[in-house]
């Protein structure tokens, strides 16, 4: 009878891990999903900006790229003047 209800128990598990395992299978290929369709809202967002702007995608690479230079360059120097 302890054997059975082992038994029985051990099955009712696997069960659970199964329907638990599909529920994540799922939810990662819902997670995918979601993600593609933010990277494409994320790329037509950047190239509503450059049409408003009338902006080059190589314009905007070397705005950012200028603006990033500026920033470390200024965080540096922060840097250096506090360690003094």
């Amino acid at each position: 009878m302890a054997k059975k209800t082992v038994e029985e128990r051990i099955s009712k598990k696997k069960t659970e891990i199964e329907q638990l395992q599909k529920r994540i299978d799922a939810d990662n290929q819902k997670l995918k999903k979601l993600k593609g369709e933010l990277e494409v809202l994320e790329t037509s967002q950047v190239m509503t900006i450059l049409e408003d702007f009338k902006m080059s995608p190589d314009e905007l690479r070397n705005l950012l790229r200028t603006q990033s230079y500026s920033a470390l360059k200024n965080a540096n120097t922060q840097v250096q003047s506090s360690q003094q």
